[in-house]
């Protein structure tokens, strides 16, 4: 897959066309967050909720507690295994 490339509001363009396509989701690849995380996030970010390709705030906090409830790890997850 082509790596898009442009300003945010191009790329947000390219990324729309991928969504009617069937995109569902993109992945940033590790090498590209080092360089471009914070224009992507300063930049790009906006522009795609703009466009309505992105929800909103999603009501802060962490990851782990919105997908889990919590904030600690659990025995269950291999992040709370005391071995």
């Amino acid at each position: 897959m082509p790596e898009p490339a442009g300003t945010p509001a191009e790329v947000a363009a390219e990324s729309e066309r991928w969504s009617a396509a069937g995109a569902d989701g993109f992945v940033v690849m590790p090498a590209l967050v080092q360089r471009t995380l914070g224009r992507v996030t300063k930049l790009l970010l906006p522009e795609l909720r703009d466009r309505g390709l992105l929800a909103g705030d999603a009501g802060g906090g962490t990851l782990r507690k919105r997908l889990f409830g919590t904030d600690e790890p659990t025995a269950r997850r291999p992040a709370g295994r005391r071995e």
